[in-house]
């Protein structure tokens, strides 16, 4: 089903968005709003399992204890492995 809005743009968007369909970069306003909604729904998908990556990470490393190692040591192993 489709559903029709009305939107405010700004001088500059409108151009930018009447240009991406003029180059033939897409067939119709319609599917450009779509295109660009779908990639926000991905990125923000994919920084929401970034988050729950590193929330990961931090809880291992809390888990795992103290190191012998000084910050130095650690990030020498670091360098070396590169």
């Amino acid at each position: 089903m489709s559903v029709q809005k009305t939107i405010a743009l700004s001088p500059q968007h409108e151009s930018w968005l009447e240009l991406q369909v003029k180059e033939g970069r897409y067939g119709s306003l319609s599917a450009l709003i779509k295109d660009l909604i779908d990639e926000r729904q991905i990125r923000e998908a994919e920084t929401q399992e970034h988050i729950e990556d590193l929330r990961r990470a931090l809880i291992e490393g809390e888990a795992s204890g103290r190191s012998p190692l000084c910050l130095q040591d650690i990030w020498l192993d670091e360098t070396q492995k590169r």
